[in-house]
């Protein structure tokens, strides 16, 4: 059967609910759409480990974006490809020195494993996302840095929550701070659903995992669609025409978008469905 379009879909703050739930209309209209020869794909921020289970619940057969576009997984071979480059150096060292001088939570995905480091965290928030992070929590920072420095690391994130959140230091002041490393040309960064603040290779986007994705399967960029919320999906919503942001969605992406829809926590995604292609 011809593939008729592909849909790439944004978890946080699109597909999923403020529950990290798919609507039940949601991935009865996905199932629907795979069985009458449609592409479904996702492509998120978020690592192997805190995707899987959403992979294995849709039951995707086509590659997946992941980590912002550092890895493409391929669900049927279970094979991983990565696309993106590991982080600088410096990087690694300047998120050590946030926890040193501010405490808080940071996470960080390899090639095979992702990882949790938190000063002083119960480990509530992370463990919403997933179940699978090695905990690193209660290591000196010594050692900590020793271990980063030396491993291939291709996303670090700083969980803005807990500890984090006081009246002097809100996310945007954070962030602020963080985006230094992108002026200087050293990483990409990126807040994304209001909760983490991510730190890529600069030229590591969800648009150019994606592409690779369409060369493969031989897809016409004029025939894909894509889903988002976050800033971490202001690439893919600017370059692709049949782009659709969430009313959840922050500025950026509501106004590169070529159509709003609803927000997360309603069945807008079936119902726009429905409407664009039954």
């Amino acid at each position: 059967m011809k593939r008729k379009k592909h849909i790439f879909f944004d978890l946080d703050g699109t597909l999923l609910n403020s529950h990290h739930e798919i609507a039940k209309e949601n991935l009865e209209i996905i199932e629907k759409l795979k069985d009458d020869g449609f592409g479904i794909s996702i492509a998120t921020g978020r690592s192997i480990s805190m995707a899987i289970n959403y992979i294995n619940q849709l039951k995707l057969v086509d590659p997946v974006v992941l980590s912002n576009g550092t890895f493409i997984l391929y669900p049927l071979e279970k094979k991983i490809k990565v696309v993106g480059k590991q982080v600088p150096y410096f990087v690694k060292k300047y998120f050590v020195n946030y926890l040193r001088n501010h405490g808080g939570t940071m996470t960080w995905f390899t090639e095979k494993q992702d990882y949790v480091y938190s000063t002083s965290y119960s480990g509530d928030l992370v463990l919403e996302y997933s179940t699978n992070l090695i905990d690193f929590s209660g290591k000196p920072l010594a050692d900590l840095e020793e271990y980063l420095l030396k491993t291939r690391i291709y996303q670090l994130t700083l969980v803005y929550s807990g500890v984090d959140i006081v009246k002097d230091r809100p996310l945007s002041l954070v962030t602020e701070e963080f985006k230094e490393l992108e002026n200087n040309n050293i990483c990409k960064i990126t807040n994304t659903s209001n909760i983490f603040i991510d730190a890529n290779d600069l030229n590591t986007d969800k648009v150019n995992a994606i592409k690779v994705i369409l060369q493969e399967l031989s897809i016409d960029e004029n025939d894909v669609f894509v889903f988002g919320d976050s800033n971490n999906d202001l690439g893919m919503i600017k370059y692709f025409s049949n782009s659709v942001a969430m009313a959840n969605a922050s500025e950026a992406v509501k106004e590169s978008a070529k159509e709003v829809i609803g927000n997360n926590n309603t069945t807008t995604i079936a119902e726009y469905l429905i409407g664009k292609f039954y």
